[in-house]
């Protein structure tokens, strides 16, 4: 699990379970500002440093083209029912 701090305040995060990269945020007022990219580009270091072949993770459709930026792919366009209400979203794929 990466956070990322300023002044004492939480302006970001993400993690790396096994090939599962998730819980990427970042703080709405701070977007923009490179950090996701930053963040992003630690976990796959930390992936590399594990000798993992490939990392997968969720993608919303507002945060795709940053990760196909950096080189993740579609794997597949996904639905989740979320209280009656359809939640679009992509499965994306890095490949190390």
């Amino acid at each position: 699990m990466l956070v990322a701090e300023e002044n004492s305040e939480i302006i970001a995060t993400g993690f790396l379970d096994g090939p599962e990269m998730g819980g990427i945020y970042v703080h709405p007022e701070r977007q923009k500002q490179g950090i996701g990219t930053a963040l992003v580009e630690k976990l796959l270091e930390m992936a590399h440093a594990k000798r993992l072949k490939r990392i997968w993770l969720d993608s919303t459709p507002i945060a795709r083209p940053l990760y196909s930026k950096m080189g993740f792919k579609i794997v597949c366009p996904a639905t989740q029912i979320v209280n009656g209400v359809p939640l679009n979203y992509y499965k994306m794929e890095f490949q190390l």
